[in-house]
C-alpha cells in the first residue's frame, strides 16, 4: 500500500475516532455539559434551573430566614448522592449565611411551607469546601427539596 494512502487512512480514523469522543460527551447525562435550556425549568442569570413541583402555603422564603428542608440530591442520570431518607431528619440552614451551597440558597428563595421544588445547580453554584467522596466537584446536580419549615427572625 501507497504511504500517502495509509497517512490518510490513519488521518481519517483518527479523527473518526475524536469525533465519536465529542458525541459521546455531549450525551453525557451526568457530566458537566451544561444546557442551555430544560424543558419544565426557568433558567436564573446565575446559571440555576428551577422548576417547581407543587405551590405550598403561607408567606415566602427569604433572606436571613431559617428553614429546614428534606431533599434528595442525584447527578443528571438519576444516582442519588445524598438524601435525608437516609439520615432520617431534614437539613436545616440560614438562608444567605452561607450554610447551604449557592444553588440551594438561590433556589429555595420563593418557596412556601409544602412547597416542592427541583432545581438543576451547575457547578459554579455547587462548590463546596469539602466534597464528599461519590460527589465530583464538576458536575452538574438535581436537588428535589421540600419545604417543611420556615422561621423568620
Amino acid at each position: 500500500m501507497d504511504l500517502n494512502l495509509k497517512l490518510i487512512i490513519n488521518y481519517l480514523l483518527g479523527l473518526l475516532l475524536l469525533m465519536i469522543l465529542i458525541v459521546s460527551c455531549k450525551n453525557d447525562s451526568s457530566g458537566t455539559n451544561i444546557p442551555d435550556s430544560i424543558e419544565g425549568y426557568e433558567k436564573t442569570t446565575s446559571g440555576l434551573f428551577i422548576k417547581d413541583i407543587q405551590e405550598g402555603q403561607g408567606i415566602e422564603v427569604q433572606e436571613g430566614d431559617m428553614v429546614a428542608i428534606n431533599e434528595t440530591v442525584t447527578y443528571r442520570d438519576g444516582t442519588v448522592l445524598f438524601s435525608t431518607d437516609q439520615i432520617g431528619q431534614p437539613v436545616k440552614f440560614t438562608v444567605g449565611a452561607g450554610q447551604a451551597i449557592d444553588g440551594i440558597d438561590e433556589g429555595i428563595r420563593g418557596m412556601k411551607i409544602g412547597g416542592i421544588r427541583s432545581l438543576v445547580i451547575p457547578p459554579g453554584l455547587s462548590q463546596r469546601t469539602e466534597y464528599p467522596d461519590n460527589i465530583h466537584p464538576d458536575s452538574i446536580l438535581v436537588n428535589t427539596m421540600t419545604l417543611i419549615i420556615l422561621q423568620r427572625p
